[in-house]
């Protein structure tokens, strides 16, 4: 009879990185609007098509940084997702039983990459397009953004 423990890491760094990439879709536009202060949602709701980006009276200037550059959304997302997946498949702990805490476990530590890394390359696509809202509201200058 065939040993299966030997297998039992496969499965469940895979179960991991498949629910992390899973979940990290699902919240995508919510942390979008999050971290843009562009009214992007979660998909059941208003999805992406309140954002800022879409909207006519909006300025030039403050259109979200992720939908005015596809190169900024495809670094930034693109890295979240790839380094999440990586942290999630390759946390170690007890990897011998496909426990649904074991699998928590390297989920939440996955997501969590998937936040910080997201949050940092939103910054630096923030602050590179001038985006004053949102995250991009920590590097504007003294004063006020918004003239009346």
């Amino acid at each position: 009879m065939k040993n299966q423990s030997a297998s039992e890491p496969y499965k469940v760094r895979v179960t991991a990185a498949f629910l992390t990439l899973l979940i990290g879709l699902v919240i995508l536009t919510p942390v979008c609007g999050l971290l843009f202060q562009c009214k992007c949602d979660w998909p059941w709701l208003k999805f992406y098509h309140d954002c800022n980006y879409f909207s006519s009276e909006v300025q030039a200037s403050h259109k979200c940084p992720w939908c005015n550059s596809n190169l900024a959304a495809l670094g930034s997302i693109g890295a979240a997702f790839i380094l999440a997946t990586l942290a999630s498949l390759f946390l170690t702990g007890n990897q011998h039983t496909m426990t649904a805490t074991s699998i928590a476990v390297k989920v939440a530590f996955g997501l969590s990459v998937f936040m910080v890394v997201a949050s940092l390359t939103a910054a630096l696509s923030a602050h590179s397009q001038h985006y004053p809202l949102g995250i991009g509201g920590l590097f504007r200058e003294k004063g006020p953004v918004y003239t009346q």
